[in-house]
């Protein structure tokens, strides 16, 4: 982020007609209470109004105790900056960064979206098993209406 000089204002130049920036910088400037201190920005898409919040990683500046057991000796890790749950994980989990699609828009994603994410929230990222999952095995027929 510093070392490209990035602005909000030259984040808004590059996204759109279709997004919004609701908040960009590298240094938290906006909105750095709690939980928003850690994001770097927020964009909206106005069609669908999902929004997308930015954040920033970097080496992590000092190791876990756990993280010097011998099973993870080699594995470079990695933090979220200023996060207040202490995220780490390993480099090769987010990079090289891959190219994918979100609504129909261009985005670059972890190399292995799923470990990234589970390093995070664990291995709950399935369907949750009432309703959702009875749904998904569920046959259905075409609505009759009278």
């Amino acid at each position: 982020c510093r070392a490209v000089n990035a602005t909000r204002e030259k984040l808004v130049s590059v996204m759109g007609e279709g997004f919004e920036v609701l908040k960009f910088a590298c240094a938290c400037e906006e909105l750095c209470e709690g939980d928003d201190k850690r994001m770097v920005g927020r964009v909206t898409n106005r069609a669908t109004g999902v929004c997308i919040d930015i954040f920033a990683y970097a080496p992590v500046r000092e190791l876990r105790p756990w993280q010097l057991a011998k099973q993870y000796e080699g594995i470079e890790w990695w933090e979220r900056v200023d996060d207040h749950a202490d995220y780490t994980f390993p480099s090769e989990v987010l990079f090289p960064l891959q190219n994918g699609t979100f609504v129909g828009s261009p985005l670059l994603l972890p190399h292995d979206p799923e470990q990234f994410l589970s390093w995070e929230y664990g291995r709950c990222l399935g369907v949750h098993v009432w309703p959702w999952r009875l749904l998904l095995y569920t046959y259905t027929t075409p609505a009759v209406v009278p």
